[in-house]
């Protein structure tokens, strides 16, 4: 058996645990690339947290229902300003401003 047969097997059993109405934390490794079709097919409401934009695409690419982590700031595009056009990657804390200072 492969390594990447034994993740997905692992993902989907993971996936086998949840349940309807729970917060799902969403990982950075290889194997959430099996857990989130495994999630998704599932068809349970879920409030899932991820830790990465790539992982945070990817679950709503599914139609997983991903909130903003509070733990740990995210990237997301930022435009630069109408005149511009233009789009640059910028670091966004969801943390309040007056806790992000300092």
């Amino acid at each position: 058996m492969s390594v990447e047969h034994e993740k997905q097997l692992a993902a989907e059993a993971a996936a086998e645990l949840i349940e309807d109405g729970m917060t799902v934390g969403l990982g950075t490794g290889s194997t959430v690339a099996y857990l989130l079709p495994a999630l998704a097919h599932r068809g349970l409401s879920l409030r899932c947290v991820a830790t990465s934009p790539r992982t945070e695409e990817a679950a709503l690419m599914l139609d997983l229902r991903v909130e903003p982590s509070q733990l740990t700031p995210f990237r997301m595009p930022h435009k630069t300003g109408p005149a511009r056009g233009s789009t640059q990657d910028k670091a966004i804390s969801p943390l309040p401003r007056s806790r992000t200072q300092g």
